[in-house]
């Protein structure tokens, strides 16, 4: 079974899928992983098992890109609805779950928008709008940490995590950071 995270001085996570996923020809460059969760589960599942095979105290849910706005920028002629991003999200949760065999904690990783802070009317209300349905289906999914990752706006990882913290405050969370020129960041 999994350990607490009090028993070591250092916590190791997984890397990068989706360049893994190109190479193994499942999809082709710029398609979103995230779909794969329902697709290929069983070839998700075994990618994730190796990371948690090799040690990882936290193993990443397939869902990095996971919101309407960015998968749907993906799909020129599909318009995904709230409940499939939730779909989305929750299996790649479930997925998550079944590799790691209660053996390390499943992060339930999101993205940056890729939208700009404060510019053409982006605010906490459009956040709370586009990450909703995917902490829900995150958490429905049975995560045991949000992993808010690589994010470039501070306003905009504050305002998820303001939102995780309303609608699950038993979820703790994670938050990564990347850094650019952009004086909000």
């Amino acid at each position: 079974s999994r350990s607490t995270l009090s028993d070591s001085p250092y916590w190791t996570a997984d890397g990068g899928k989706g360049w893994y996923f190109m190479n193994q020809g499942l999809v082709k460059g710029g398609e979103p992983s995230e779909f794969l969760n329902n697709t290929h589960p069983d070839e998700v599942i075994a990618y994730l098992r190796k990371f948690k095979d090799a040690g990882a105290k936290f193993v990443q849910t397939v869902t990095f890109r996971g919101i309407a706005d960015t998968l749907g920028a993906l799909l020129k002629d599909r318009v995904l609805t709230d409940d499939d991003i939730r779909q989305i999200n929750q299996r790649g949760a479930e997925n998550t779950v079944t590799a790691v065999e209660n053996e390390a904690w499943v992060a339930g990783s999101i993205g940056p928008s890729g939208k700009v802070w404060k510019y053409e009317g982006y605010n906490e209300d459009e956040v709370r709008r586009i990450f909703r349905p995917q902490i829900e289906g995150l958490a429905q999914g049975r995560v045991d940490v949000f992993w808010v990752e690589t994010q470039l706006a501070l306003g905009e990882a504050e305002a998820i995590i303001r939102l995780a913290q309303e609608l699950y405050p038993r979820i703790p969370i994670v938050l990564t950071k990347t850094f650019n020129y952009y004086p909000e960041t």
